[in-house]
């Protein structure tokens, strides 16, 4: 995998064996005497696990394994765990390459290995949290606090690294450091390109001059015809262009199925203001997030299109955060799809999960690491369709909250027991939501249930944040991109209101005044 820093001057390389659990590390970075890479979870320098290389004088060279405990330069660390592969320079460019183990039980490396489940299963639906810090101790757990046999869920922990690179021109890396590039980067990530047929059509839905209005948070939602084709086409891959006037602005886009007697509105309007007509289309076909990338559908699955049980319309929906107010702006961002004649064996579907965007969720101010549950228990699915459906098999799946979500996890349970993770990220970031694809495809029976957490951070805040739309709200759902596809749009839970009044000694009759953006 490959990620490019400012104007192509940096590259960042990397490799992950799965089976041995180890990853290879290679940075590019413009000619320099030193070389370093910074790895945290948190997205700040402090606590970050570095890897440095360079040269004394022209021939001699050094590495070394260290770690910054508030700032920079940083410390040599007692145990070295990386492994020097290649330091090289040219005329214009140095690289630096490294090997290491995912895990170390160092406690000054950043951890990229499986989070590892001493409770081998055994915890039910009534024992949802499985450990993630030592109790009595605000601290993660490591190796020391586990003992054989350990159990690995099939699904890696999903993790979001912020990785920053530096270079420099002096031999001293107390002054001189300079910053190559800061971002976020999913190491684990599979690619999922596949062949595509050379007979592909493509169509673009996307605004059209819409002024984003100034206020902080906007749904914007218009309708807009799919093609129009004879027989069945299936969309294999969908392309994002984000327009270069709205970057940083557009937060996430989503496509919804319609039903094909609805009456359609014919002009851009506030997806949440009030026109019940939006809301008769709920069944996502596809969507993006800032962060995200193109997206292939499995090689043998397609969204379908031009058959009478197909919509010819769909709902387009946009979510612009527009926090610094920013007036003039017409948006064309838009998604092209992709669709051939050549039908694939499956028709693919996304299910939507998790807790249900209402302000029964909430987090209290304050809170560190509080979290929030929606349950699916696909057992209800079948009560809905008119023929039992078949097994679900799960190819990627997406995560989603706001600003004050920090981690994320899909446990995927069967007979009250977990078996394993659909996907989660413990140092999940705001700004890269992406969706990442399963190493292998994961079937989901039904009867099985699904466990979307949430934990999130309100340390900074000193009022209750709802559930809602705006990111100053709360969202706590994932997606499952699925085949055989089932007519059902989501499958999530919200809290029971008058347990919750009780829980909390409220008045059942006292009023709560609750604002929400559109």
């Amino acid at each position: 995998m490959t990620v490019r820093g400012r104007k192509d001057s940096t590259l960042l390389r990397w490799g992950v064996d799965r089976q041995n659990q180890e990853i290879v590390l290679e940075i590019q970075v413009p000619r320099a005497s030193w070389v370093a890479l910074a790895l945290n979870s948190e997205g700040s320098l402090t606590g970050s696990d570095v890897v440095i290389g360079g040269w004394n004088g022209d021939t001699e060279t050094f590495f070394y394994d260290a770690y910054i405990d508030s700032q920079w330069p940083p410390t040599k660390d007692d145990f070295q765990d990386y492994e020097f592969l290649e330091l090289r320079r040219n005329e214009t460019h140095s690289v630096l390459r490294v090997w290491r183990k995912w895990f170390t039980c160092d406690p000054q490396d950043f951890a990229f290995e499986a989070q590892k489940d001493k409770h081998s299963g055994e915890g039910g639906l009534q024992n949802l949290l499985l450990p993630q810090v030592v109790e009595g101790q605000d601290r993660p757990l490591m190796c020391s606090d586990y003992t054989p046999p350990f159990h690995i869920l099939p699904m890696p922990l999903d993790c979001t690294t912020y990785v920053t690179a530096y270079f420099g021109d002096r031999q001293d890396l107390q002054d001189g450091a300079k910053n190559a590039f800061s971002r976020s980067i999913y190491f684990m990530e599979v690619k999922s390109e596949v062949n595509l047929p050379a007979n592909l059509l493509y169509y673009d839905i996307k605004m059209n001059d819409y002024l984003i209005p100034e206020q902080d948070t906007t749904y914007a939602c218009t309708f807009i015809p799919l093609p129009q084709v004879a027989t069945k086409h299936h969309i294999v891959k969908y392309e994002v262009n984000i327009d270069p006037k709205s970057e940083g602005i557009v937060h996430h886009i989503l496509i919804y199925a319609c039903d094909n007697n609805m009456e359609i509105i014919p002009e851009p309007g506030y997806c949440h203001g009030g026109d019940s007509r939006y809301f008769q289309c709920m069944n996502v076909l596809f969507g993006w997030a800032v962060g995200g990338e193109d997206y292939y559908f499995p090689e043998n699955a397609g969204v379908s299109i031009g058959t009478k049980d197909d919509p010819q319309y769909v709902r387009y929906e946009i979510h612009y955060s527009n926090f610094d107010g920013i007036s003039g702006i017409k948006d064309n961002s838009g998604i092209r799809i992709l669709y051939t004649p050549e039908v694939r064996k499956y028709d693919a579907g996304v299910l939507m999960l998790g807790v249900f965007t209402f302000p029964i969720q909430f987090i209290p101010p304050g809170s560190k690491n509080f979290r929030s549950y929606g349950l699916c228990d696909t057992k209800l699915i079948p009560q809905l369709l008119d023929e039992p459906p078949e097994d679900l098999i799960a190819s990627s799946f997406l995560l989603h909250a706001h600003l004050t979500g920090h981690g994320l996890r899909l446990l995927h349970y069967r007979n009250g027991t977990l078996i394993g993770s659909l996907g989660q990220d413990n140092s999940y970031d705001f700004g890269f939501q992406q969706i990442r694809y399963f190493p292998e495809a994961i079937t989901i029976k039904m009867g099985d249930q699904i466990v979307v957490e949430c934990t999130g951070n309100t340390m900074d805040r000193d009022s209750v944040t709802y559930g809602g739309p705006s990111s100053l709200n709360e969202m706590c759902l994932g997606f499952i991109f699925y085949y055989p596809y089932i007519p059902i749009a989501a499958c999530w839970s919200y809290y029971d209101l008058h347990h919750v009044i009780e829980a909390l000694g409220m008045d059942p009759v006292e009023r709560i005044g609750i604002s929400l953006n559109k």
